[in-house]
């Protein structure tokens, strides 16, 4: 403090200027970032690192990926009941990890989620770190009555430090809060001939009650997914009757190895592009990714790679088979 006041007295008045300008312009920023984490992992957006969800307009309402299912929307974790046979846990796994290639935040994540392909529950848990916060949580998601229903507990921790300018005292924030999330989900599968829409094979519609005791701010998200044959998705997520989110992906290539997709999120553009690893000409359960952003605050570039496993005797299939919600 006397050091930093002896500065301020002998520097000239031009570089006083400059000083403060450059500590109100790093607060400007501080504050950005913080503002934006909370406004994200209170959205439940801790999905919105991931390869899939980035490339496709951060939609997570109506169909996430399964191993982001748990946050974007828990009732997703659910799945159909089955008589599987199997020498092992009889589950569905998928697992991911992105972190950010580009941009002035500094993020990393991981996630999980696990399907009994007997009883039809699900789970999944994840974490998210970045420079100015952290957050970490787990979700359970089961079939009742026709339907699916799932819930997420959520815990955010933002620690930050604030700059002194125009003679006011530094500051430092260290908040924390536990969230939860209520979600539903209806999922109708097709024939080729039981639509108007002509190749329409599946159609998700979803709906979060974000958190629900009002720690940040309380939301309601509704989510509607189309997924076609051909392997096109078409996603659009309305949240809390404020901000539209929607994206699109298909599979390109001679072996469908390639899922593309594009999006808006509350009108800035987001692309990717995610290649399914292949071995001695015969696909695996690995996928990498990446994603980029034009956010309004920054122009972001994430990479991420995702893992699918299940017992030995049962087939998950491959990611060209399986649905983008599967990976």
């Amino acid at each position: 403090d006397l050091q930093q006041s002896w500065s301020y007295k002998q520097a000239p008045a031009q570089s006083v200027g400059r000083e403060e300008h450059h500590m109100k312009h790093t607060v400007v920023l501080v504050v950005a970032c913080l503002l934006l984490s909370t406004a994200a992992f209170a959205s439940g957006s801790m999905s919105a690192f991931f390869i899939p969800e980035i490339m496709r307009g951060n939609t997570v309402i109506g169909n996430p990926s399964q191993s982001i299912a748990w946050s974007g929307n828990p009732a997703a974790l659910a799945g159909e009941k089955t008589d599987a046979v199997t020498d092992g846990p009889a589950m569905d796994n998928a697992a991911s990890f992105a972190t950010n290639l580009s941009g002035d935040d500094d993020v990393w994540a991981l996630s999980y989620g696990g399907r009994s392909m007997v009883k039809g529950w699900g789970i999944g848990a994840g974490y998210v770190d970045s420079d100015y916060s952290e957050a970490y949580g787990i979700g359970f998601g089961m079939p009742l009555s026709g339907f699916e229903v799932g819930v997420n507990w959520r815990h955010t921790e933002m620690d930050s430090y604030y700059p002194p300018v125009d003679g006011a005292q530094s500051t430092s924030m260290d908040d924390s809060q536990d969230l939860f999330d209520l979600a539903g989900r209806k999922v109708w599968t097709y024939g080729a001939d039981d639509t108007a829409l002509k190749g329409l094979s599946k159609m998700a519609v979803g709906a979060v009650l974000r958190d629900v005791t009002d720690e940040i701010d309380s939301t309601l998200d509704l989510g509607v997914s189309l997924d076609f044959a051909n392997g096109w998705t078409f996603n659009l997520d309305l949240l809390d009757f404020d901000t539209v989110n929607l994206g699109a992906s298909t599979r390109i290539g001679s072996a469908k190895q390639w899922e593309v997709g594009a999006g808006l999120t509350d009108g800035d553009l987001t692309l990717g592009a995610i290649y399914d690893i292949a071995k001695d000409g015969e696909p695996t359960a690995w996928r990498v990714g990446i994603a980029w952003a034009d956010y309004d605050w920054d122009d972001v570039i994430y990479g991420g790679v995702s893992y699918n496993w299940c017992p030995k005797s049962s087939d998950c299939g491959t990611p060209s088979t399986r649905t983008p919600y599967d990976n």
